[in-house]
């Protein structure tokens, strides 16, 4: 039983963030005018297709993605019903890159309701103040002195303001550095009895998972009061957060820490998923955490799709500026070549991953 809850709502989540995602490309597209074929949702054969007043729109098999068929867009054949309709190279410059980013625009922007909702709903909040330490030996002996009286690294009442001087606002910031660059000594500025003191070399318990290495949090931060204003607050820098750490992961991954072990694709999404669902203390808990799932899965879609590969939003953007730039067209055989074997190369990666996804759940 769970296992078909897991797949129903992993479907449900995709289809809601592809729906969001195209649903972007589509209503600039409309905006401006271009005309549209197909509204998709899924990949592959087709299970349901309704036509409606300006285009068609369909449910397919795979549920990997989606798209929206603008004419012009590419070389396919246009049927006799969508001739003469107005075609995406017609329109200005400006407008078709527009029509590129609204894809990866809507997905931030969903990520970034669904986290200030949940902030708003919650009943805790965490600060960024150290409260205790759970090991007050492996304390006493972190860090380099700071003065004369033999103080030594993080101390319970310390606010951390800076890790490796990346500057630290909420909770998830904090957490984050910590654990990414907590595997090894990390440079700290925390406020402490109202002043700003810099403790140099600290260190904190390491981790190991999948051959990579990360840092542990050796202590617990007190809560803050949730008031209209730190809710404001939190409210605003938690996605910006999100979508900061986000693109610090992709950059990670794409720069060979991870590797494609610390990389998910459908199956490992919803092996995650699977495991909030059974683990869940109550069904609000469990709603709460796939929200938070659906904040991190948008975010990583939108600025994902923002790296310029021919056959992502980003690359699309690129070919258009550069058309901008020398006033005309790139020739469509280039442009449908880098499109083409871009496209391989992301199948295949996602084929691979989808394996490693598989092999993990045995």
């Amino acid at each position: 039983m769970n296992t078909l809850i897991t797949v129903i709502v992993t479907v449900l989540m995709l289809g809601i963030l592809v729906i969001v995602h195209e649903g972007g490309h589509y209503l600039a597209a409309r905006a401006f005018k271009v005309g549209i074929m197909e509204f998709s949702v899924g990949m592959g054969p087709v299970l349901f297709k309704k036509k409606g007043k300006y285009n068609d729109f369909s449910i397919r098999a795979l549920p990997i993605g989606g798209f929206v068929s603008m004419i012009g867009e590419d070389d396919t054949e246009i049927p006799e019903e969508h001739k003469g309709k107005p075609s995406i190279n017609d329109k200005k410059t400006w407008q078709k890159m527009i029509i590129v980013l609204a894809g990866p625009f809507m997905n931030i922007l969903l990520s970034v309701l669904l986290m200030a909702g949940l902030v708003v709903s919650t009943d805790v909040i965490g600060s960024t103040t150290v409260a205790y330490l759970v090991d007050e030996q492996m304390s006493e002996d972190r860090g380099l002195p700071l003065n004369v009286s033999g103080e030594y690294g993080l101390q319970a009442g310390d606010t951390i303001l800076k890790i490796n001087g990346k500057r630290i606002r909420v909770y998830y910031d904090m957490a984050y550095y910590l654990t990414t660059m907590g595997n090894e000594p990390v440079d700290l500025v925390v406020e402490r009895d109202g002043k700003e003191v810099e403790l140099k070399g600290v260190c904190f318990p390491v981790k190991e998972m999948d051959g990579v290495k990360y840092g542990s949090m050796d202590f617990i931060v007190y809560r803050k009061d949730k008031t209209f204003a730190n809710v404001c607050y939190e409210a605003f820098w938690q996605p910006v957060s999100t979508i900061r750490t986000t693109v610090q992961g992709i950059i990670d991954t794409v720069s060979g820490r991870y590797g494609i072990s610390g990389v998910s694709g459908v199956v490992g999404m919803g092996d995650a998923m699977g495991e909030v669902i059974s683990t869940g203390e109550s069904i609000g808990m469990i709603i709460e955490d796939l929200l938070n799932f659906m904040v991190l899965i948008s975010v990583s879609l939108g600025i994902f799709n923002l790296i310029p590969l021919p056959a992502l939003d980003g690359g699309r953007f690129v070919i258009y500026a550069i058309e901008g730039i020398i006033g005309r067209r790139l020739p469509e055989k280039a442009v449908t070549i880098a499109i083409s074997v871009s496209m391989g190369l992301l199948l295949l990666l996602m084929v691979l991953i989808t394996f490693k996804d598989i092999v993990k759940l045995f």
